[in-house]
């Protein structure tokens, strides 16, 4: 696609990123991964509906209303209601909450006896995600989101 004001130029991508967090999610159905991953995959401003959906896929309204609705209680999508009567949606990479309890936040803490090459945060009962700037290498990063994710 090339910009009126420059010469760049971008060749389209012919894949779509599934986020491994919503991959992993046992809590989460192959319907509604696969809604999301057919929802991120449409260009920019695309407009959806659960009729629209189910046209162009093998699933029924039924199912996608189901999908969509398990999604957005996982805080994988957020849904707006327009005046005009349809629904806006925004996909979320990482789950959206709405609050976070004390406890949850008193156990995303640095301990103070963390040592420098160990993890910062006890991901045993983390319930947010690991962020990748919280750890001191790579393999810390991805033993706290594995632990995380297999929870």
């Amino acid at each position: 696609m090339k910009n009126e004001n420059s010469n760049f130029i971008k060749q389209v991508v012919p894949f779509t990123q599934v986020p491994n967090n919503l991959l992993y999610n046992p809590e989460i159905s192959f319907k509604a991964k696969g809604i999301w991953a057919y929802m991120s995959a449409k260009p920019y401003g695309w407009h959806f509906s659960a009729d629209r959906i189910a046209e162009e896929t093998k699933e029924e309204r039924k199912a996608i209303l189901a999908g969509l609705k398990e999604l957005s209680g996982a805080g994988y999508i957020t849904a707006k209601k327009l005046k005009d009567g349809r629904v806006e949606y925004t996909l979320h990479w990482e789950v959206v909450r709405t609050s976070v309890s004390e406890p949850e936040l008193e156990s995303l803490k640095p301990s103070s006896s963390a040592k420098p090459n160990e993890p910062i945060v006890d991901v045993s009962s983390m319930k947010i995600r690991p962020k990748r700037d919280d750890y001191n290498s790579d393999d810390e990063y991805e033993q706290a989101f594995y632990k995380w994710n297999s929870r």
